[in-house]
């Protein structure tokens, strides 16, 4: 089988349409944002110099919680959840790939660069998230959240990947239409 793995515009599209769909989870669930277009165009008409613009910035910060479901007794549907951890955020990055743990930081690509980013994000606008497709290794996971964010993947069908997915099996995928990693 021959590997169609891409060319930079595909990845870019594909990157793009995991944005959009982001944006549809949030317009969905009622979160207000302000996209990088959005910031830009009131930052120049109010005259200001941006640092960082965030795929989404949230001008009503909001709380992510990470919780753990308790199993009722024995029979029982009954089922109480436990708040396991905490945070206000006050923006969202979207990134299409894997954070590789295995990748240093400082290192050349886009994984080598994420936490030198974040922490611009981090000190710029307070505490937020980073929205992996594809997830992220654990000691990229807990150095992220060391500087104040949350990772978060898109594991529980929050944000459909069905556009990403269609585009991706144009140009990285077999010929049975499997998505290679």
């Amino acid at each position: 089988t021959k590997l169609r793995l891409g060319k930079g515009g595909d990845i870019l599209e594909s990157a793009r349409i995991f944005e959009v769909a982001t944006e549809s989870f949030l317009k969905k669930s009622k979160i207000h944002y302000l996209t990088e277009k959005e910031q830009w165009k009131e930052a120049k008409e109010s005259n200001q110099t941006l640092k960082a613009t965030p795929d989404f910035l949230l001008p009503k910060p909001i709380v992510l919680r990470k919780m753990q479901r308790n199993k009722g007794k024995k029979g029982n549907s009954d089922q109480s959840h436990r708040v396991l951890e905490e945070r206000t955020i006050h923006w969202i990055e979207v990134k299409m790939y894997y954070g590789a743990s295995s990748i240093p930081h400082g290192s050349k690509g886009a994984v080598g660069s994420v936490l030198k980013k974040q922490k611009a994000y981090v000190d710029t606008f307070g505490e937020g998230a980073i929205l992996f497709m594809m997830g992220c290794g654990e000691k990229l996971a807990a150095d992220l959240n060391d500087i104040g964010v949350t990772v978060l993947d898109c594991s529980g069908n929050t944000v459909s990947l069905d556009g990403v997915h269609d585009h991706q099996r144009k140009w990285c995928a077999n010929d049975k239409g499997q998505i290679l990693p």
